[in-house]
């Protein structure tokens, strides 16, 4: 049988016409995207998906190789399914952002091949990363029920494995059941050593990024200093897609907590820590409240903790990319969104009541930034209240500094700090 990883991915799994609805349909039927009320750096009107070129740099991508692609779905002559948005192009071919994407991790991923069979482990793991992240890209912004996302998307994960597997440490994908859940979840666990006990970092993602993008953080921030880190999906995302996202968020990191404690014994249970950004907080400020015995401290960024949910001016701010995902991970359309607004209310801890009288003792550390209408001031103070030992920090993103610098930056310091909490029991 022919290994699939080295035909040409783009002719075995994607076909030249499409039946399929192209991504910016998908739980968004809406004839005509809203206005974004939200400042971005780019020109959010003839874009759906949000063009995080930053974090794509930041996260290892060649950047020429991105603006590239960028430029070609910008020039595309292809019939498109929105007049005026550049990243519609219907069929599967030049111009389409899929295929464009899909391009370059199958580049990578060829070359990646080349090296890893002449015995360079260190330049495959950089090219299967590559690939990986280029895959990531293609599927972005992830949503259920988009057929050629979702090829993407298992393309993702076979180079994700790869690369992991050729990452120093060790590398194990976990299953485990969920409570009320016919199917298991998911999550990856990457470890200095599987014969030593190790402490961990629990990642809490958002509804936009797969818990995969963790990797670069693992070797450069954990991995130096002994500390594993467990890449866990939300509810409706990645690997957990087939689990619904509900108001009860930290159903999935709940169960993943129990199964590290039962069945998985190279992680030191006394010395979990959590990190987590944007709704991935929602999911923190859950867990906090259920396993706060099981977790040593925990890091939270920008969480969407409860004015989002309940303040209707925000949410009609809220761009059609992330109406569609929203939407799409809830089994709502997006198309509906004044109906989808009050059902959001419930996924308010403040609403839910989930932080009334809570004194938590753990270490936390809440890091917020200035005019973030997502995570505003109140919600950064609520979450504070509700905790006896927190560092609140709130970041000022108003500068003349480079966005890339910016978010190394807060990176940095989020990461010295959960080592620092994590290897203080040594």
């Amino acid at each position: 049988m022919t290994d699939i990883s080295s035909e040409n991915l783009s002719e075995v799994l994607f076909k030249p016409t499409r039946k399929s609805l192209e991504t910016s349909f998908i739980s968004n039927s809406v004839a005509e995207l809203p206005k974004s009320g939200i400042k971005t750096s780019f020109d959010t009107s003839c874009w759906f998906r949000q063009l995080s070129e930053t974090y794509w740099g930041w996260l290892g991508c060649d950047m020429i190789k991105i603006k590239s692609a960028i430029a070609r779905i910008a020039a595309s002559k292809g019939q498109r399914t929105r007049e005026g948005i550049l990243d519609t192009v219907y069929e599967y071919g030049p111009g389409n952002w899929i295929y464009e994407f899909s391009m370059l991790g199958r580049d990578s991923n060829l070359e990646a091949q080349k090296v890893e069979e002449a015995g360079d482990k260190e330049e495959a793991y950089r090219l299967y990363r590559l690939a990986y992240l280029y895959y990531d890209i293609a599927s972005y912004p992830h949503l259920r029920g988009d057929e050629l996302g979702s090829q993407a998307t298992l393309q993702h994960y076979i180079n994700y494995r790869k690369a992991a597997q050729l990452a120093e440490g060790d590398f194990v994908e976990i299953k485990f059941p969920v409570a009320g859940e016919r199917q298991q979840a998911s999550a990856f666990i990457h470890t200095p050593d599987k014969t030593k006990l190790c402490p961990c970092v629990i990642v809490c993602s958002n509804l936009q990024n797969l818990a995969t993008e963790y990797l670069r953080i693992y070797r450069e921030c954990f991995y130096p200093h002994g500390i594993a880190l467990v890449a866990c999906d939300l509810p409706g995302m990645g690997l957990n897609s087939n689990i619904s996202l509900t108001p009860e968020t930290g159903i999935i990191h709940s169960a993943l907590i129990d199964y590290i404690k039962s069945s998985v014994p190279f992680i030191d249970q006394s010395r979990i820590g959590v990190m987590a950004q944007r709704f991935g907080g929602n999911v923190a400020v859950h867990l906090l409240t259920q396993k706060e015995l099981d977790i040593k401290c925990c890091c939270i960024i920008g969480p969407l903790i409860n004015e989002y949910f309940t303040n209707k001016e925000f949410m009609v701010k809220t761009p059609s990319m992330q109406r569609a995902n929203i939407a799409n991970k809830m089994n709502f359309d997006a198309a509906q969104w004044d109906n989808v607004i009050p059902q959001l209310q419930a996924y308010s801890v403040k609403k839910q009541g989930v932080l009334n009288g809570l004194h938590l003792d753990l270490p936390i550390y809440i890091v917020g930034f200035e005019g973030d209408y997502l995570c505003p001031k109140a919600d950064l103070q609520l979450l504070k209240y509700a905790c006896k030992n927190a560092e609140l920090e709130i970041l000022s993103l108003e500068s003349d500094e480079h966005a890339f610098n910016v978010f190394a930056k807060t990176l940095k310091k989020v990461t010295d700090w959960l080592v620092s909490q994590l290897k203080s029991a040594e």
